[in-house]
């Protein structure tokens, strides 16, 4: 299976705790925990969460769960009373078909007495054996199954995608001033084998994406077919390509955000409105309140080097257009500060400037927030940088982009 250029890695960790948790919630929430056998009545109680267990091997979760149940026969002056304390082992096979489909098979490979019986009231009058299979046969007919049903009916991982995608991959604002929106399409997603440490099982995941940023909403909803398939061999690095769409009067908002109240000559500079438009050379034209009431007309040819990785700017040149004397008296003075300035900006190195709002990609939840995916970036550098005639696409290469899973027992 290749995998793209363009992708994101996720160490999926799950907390060895959230994941007991989680069990010692859905324990807690059998219907009938009652049984009956000889006369006695045997009900399950609520597990201690710290006699869990959990580990793993390839694609199998290996559980040790508590069985925690008292006994009670009636019979007046001899009644019997107690409780008894079962370990069983479980094999949680479990497997993601390519559509995305959830298949598990839950198997109880083992169990034997961690405590007990113990009487309070009483003499057993039947083997312990008979307890402990009566328990076993209870978990083998109630239990497993529903683990089973319980997870393939409530882990629809495809719609899970598709809901998040959708809520925070679709024209999702990442910034006001200015205004900018995340967009996110889903190719594919590869898995590897579980691995454990002391606290977490991890499970490397691949996720081929496009990413992109764009000042104007998208007025198509992202098209969301991913397919699933299980790797033996990850590679060990990643980057993900993000493309950045600014069309020119977006630019040109973020050019007066950034200098309306900046301090050039001794003078509050003071913006009107800018126009840019880019045919064989950029050109801005800017209406101007201050320094000087008129029109400043910036020109020059921007392209990116890829020997920096930087953009550039051939020919620069910067004309004003003053509209009464005593401000063309003084119109070459400001034209030399407005090309200074301009000339010790670049080269310009934009990938910095942008990796902020990269970092503002929202945690997407799962689970009722039980589970949060947090993008994390190492670094950013500029790949491409093309200048249309209506718009800049700029194409930046995030290093190390990882998605860190959170499992939290709490819920």
């Amino acid at each position: 299976m290749k995998i793209h250029d363009s992708h994101i890695f996720i160490d999926m960790k799950v907390s060895k705790l959230g994941l007991i948790s989680l069990l010692t919630q859905f324990l807690q929430k059998w219907p009938d925990r009652t049984i009956h056998i000889d006369g006695y009545e045997l009900k399950i109680t609520d597990p201690n969460p710290q006699d869990f267990n959990i580990s793993a091997s390839e694609r199998t979760i290996k559980a040790g769960i508590p069985i925690d149940f008292e006994f009670l026969k009636k019979a007046g002056l001899f009644s019997i009373e107690g409780e008894g304390h079962i370990f069983a082992e479980l094999d949680i096979d479990f497997d993601i078909l390519q559509d995305f489909t959830i298949r598990t098979d839950t198997k109880l490979i083992g169990h034997k007495w961690k405590e007990g019986p113990v009487l309070k009231i009483g003499v057993l009058d039947i083997p312990i054996e008979t307890l402990s299979n009566c328990i076993i046969h209870y978990m083998k007919e109630k239990l497993l199954d529903k683990i089973d049903a319980y997870l393939i009916e409530n882990i629809d991982v495809k719609k899970l995608i598709t809901d998040q995608v959708r809520s925070y991959g679709y024209n999702y604002s990442i910034s006001k001033k200015p205004p900018l929106y995340f967009n996110l399409t889903i190719d594919q997603i590869l898995g590897g084998k579980i691995k454990e440490d002391s606290d977490d099982l991890h499970i490397d995941l691949w996720i081929d994406l496009t990413a992109k940023i764009t000042d104007v909403h998208q007025q198509f909803e992202p098209v969301i077919k991913p397919d699933f398939t299980w790797i033996d061999d990850l590679p060990h690095t990643h980057s993900l390509n993000a493309d950045i769409e600014l069309s020119y009067y977006g630019l040109s908002r973020m050019i007066m955000e950034s200098l309306n109240g900046t301090d050039i000559g001794g003078k509050t500079f003071d913006i009107e409105s800018i126009h840019i438009r880019n045919t064989s050379y950029m050109e801005m034209t800017a209406i101007i309140r201050e320094p000087v009431k008129g029109t400043i007309i910036i020109t020059g040819h921007p392209y990116l080097d890829k020997s920096d990785n930087k953009i550039h700017v051939d020919n620069l040149k910067v004309d004003i257009e003053a509209k009464n004397l005593i401000y063309k008296l003084s119109s070459p003075i400001i034209e030399k500060i407005v090309f200074n300035k301009l000339d010790a900006l670049f080269p310009y190195d934009i990938a910095p400037f942008f990796l902020k709002y990269f970092e503002n990609i929202p945690a997407f939840t799962f689970f009722e927030e039980r589970v949060s995916l947090k993008p994390e970036i190492e670094s950013a550098q500029l790949n491409d940088v093309i200048f249309e005639e209506q718009q800049i696409i700029i194409t930046i290469q995030l290093e190390n982009a990882e998605i860190g899973v959170v499992l939290s027992g709490n819920g």
